[in-house]
């Protein structure tokens, strides 16, 4: 097996990507990222810095995964999804009145 990238891809030579992944149109892999065998990155997917994802996962068109995110093996992600890194629950800012 072997790493299909589409030639509209932009995927950093300091990522690390498993045997058998296919990344495809517009999609961003950014430096540092670890992603698992035999994944599918749809359309226009983003990976930030560092974010590491297991094996066999799917994501669909347009997520975004930015840094400080894991996905474990096998999981699906729908289309649109946003995972942030901030992980401080509740918190809120305060608007002027």
């Amino acid at each position: 097996m072997s790493v299909r990238i589409h030639a509209s891809a932009e995927v950093s030579d300091k990522a690390r990507i498993g045997d058998g992944t296919s990344i495809w149109h517009h999609c961003q892999v950014r430096e540092g990222t670890q992603l698992g065998k035999n994944c599918i990155l749809g359309k226009g997917v983003y990976i930030d810095a560092g974010v590491v994802i297991g094996d066999n996962v799917k994501i669909q068109n347009y997520v975004s995964v930015y840094h400080g995110v894991t996905i474990e093996d096998g999981v699906f992600i729908g289309p649109h999804v946003c995972f942030t890194n901030d992980c401080v629950r509740g918190r809120l800012t305060r608007m002027a009145r």
